[in-house]
């Protein structure tokens, strides 16, 4: 078991080619956004297209004065 990370290009796209088959959890993170975490099977042969839509971390603002 190991981990592998990976940059999203400037369109937030991201390619994992030679993954063994198996499950794998995926952890989408960015600062100032809350952690995304999604559960895949890779089976052989498989193209697989994800969208991950990430929430802002910020919930609620208020003005001190």
């Amino acid at each position: 078991r190991g981990e592998l990370v990976v940059t999203t290009d400037a369109e937030g796209r991201f390619r994992l080619p030679s993954l063994r088959v198996g499950p794998y959890e995926i952890v989408v993170r960015r600062d100032g956004f809350q952690e995304a975490i999604r559960h895949l099977t890779v089976t052989v042969g498989a193209i697989r297209v994800e969208g991950v839509d990430l929430e802002s971390a910020v919930r609620l603002v208020r003005a001190l004065s």
